[in-house]
């Protein structure tokens, strides 16, 4: 990132709005990485010292030690191959949408089979993988449709009973590997 890119073209002078932008990109950028977990962290072509500064501001509260170290590493942010770490943070990003999209019909699935069990044939023909553990299918559904409606009943009482969600989670989990097989 070059300096030149700052200056105002007719005045000659420093263009400090482009600065802030670019400022406020590197600091976007320096949470997603944050963010990230320590193994995706390591696999970033940062220096050993980076990784240490990133790992020790993700174990930070916001304030201002955290903001302090934010713009250490901001510095040292434009030593590094920033390029190559904004590509594989697009290529992150991207993978995370593309499960988020999957995880979208899973839901509206999920969601289907606990308010009427008899969705499941629609499930089933949509999904012919599902024929392979129909018998569980079907007891899954059952039981995590009884699990839904005590605790639709329990909300309509203004009751806070804990009700186990065992079923629930399994015929989620079920779902989930079905619509990805």
């Amino acid at each position: 990132m070059n300096d030149d890119n700052f200056i105002h073209e007719d005045t000659g002078r420093r263009n400090l709005t482009a600065l802030k932008r670019q400022q406020d990109e590197i600091h976007a950028t320096l949470e997603k990485i944050v963010s990230l977990k320590r193994d995706e962290r390591l696999a970033l072509p940062i220096d050993d010292e980076g990784h240490v500064l990133l790992t020790r501001i993700a174990g930070m509260k916001a304030g201002d030690p955290r903001n302090r170290e934010m713009r250490y590493a901001a510095k040292c942010y434009m030593e590094w191959d920033y390029e190559k770490i904004e590509k594989i943070l697009k290529e992150h990003s991207s993978r995370h949408e593309r499960l988020l999209d999957l995880e979208t019909p899973i839901n509206a699935w999920h969601q289907k089979l606990l308010d009427n069990g008899g969705e499941l044939t629609a499930f089933i023909q949509e999904y012919p993988a599902a024929q392979q553990d129909l018998q569980r299918l079907r007891q899954l559904v059952r039981n995590a449709g009884k699990e839904h409606k005590a605790r639709l009943a329990a909300q309509a009482e203004g009751t806070k009973k804990p009700t186990a969600n065992k079923s629930t989670q399994a015929l989620l989990q079920s779902i989930r590997e079905i619509v990805r097989a």
